[in-house]
């Protein structure tokens, strides 16, 4: 198996991709990286809170990816939502529940932290716009997985690692 490193990545034998750690440093780099700039050519949108479910135009704020860069980093996203709590619990999805590990420990309680790997979700597909009525979105198709830090992840790694390396994840074939 890798090495776990301070920041609780860990590099994975015989791949480039990185299994993460839920935590703000974790999803602010991703992010961060994964933001359209001057040089993207094709883009993705995150868009979370649009006029057509009830929100303001203030509120219709979308954020834009670069297509390649997060298509990149799109299993470790997955990565990161498969240890938010609400998976197991319930369909439905409000900022509180993403703050939630399935360990029950709040991860942050930083909103803007918050709302970045929403948009991430948003815009990989596996988060639904926020309906203003009910004040929720819905999740889709995302597997639970365990913190590189917990110490039941090397035993569970074991059993999942085929998972992660092949082409589905969380009932998403990718195609390269």
């Amino acid at each position: 198996m890798g090495r776990l490193a301070r920041s609780g990545i860990i590099r994975l034998d015989d791949t480039d991709r990185i299994v993460r750690d839920l935590n703000e440093e974790n999803v602010q780099e991703i992010f961060e990286r994964c933001l359209a700039d001057e040089n993207t050519t094709e883009k993705r949108v995150g868009l979370l809170f649009p006029q057509l479910l009830g929100w303001s135009k203030e509120d219709d704020q979308s954020v834009y990816f670069d297509k390649a860069k997060i298509k990149k980093d799109e299993k470790s996203i997955h990565f990161l939502y498969g240890q938010v709590a609400s998976w197991d619990q319930d369909a439905r999805l409000t900022p509180k529940s993403v703050s939630k590990k399935y360990t029950g420990e709040v991860w942050t309680r930083n909103n803007g932290i918050i709302m970045e790997l929403l948009y991430l979700g948003n815009a990989i597909g596996i988060v639904t716009q926020f309906n203003k009525e009910t004040q929720y979105a819905a999740h889709i198709c995302t597997d639970p997985t365990l913190s590189p830090n917990d110490p039941n992840f090397p035993e569970w790694w074991k059993e999942h690692k085929s998972e992660w390396e092949g082409k589905r994840i969380g009932g998403i074939v990718y195609i390269d």
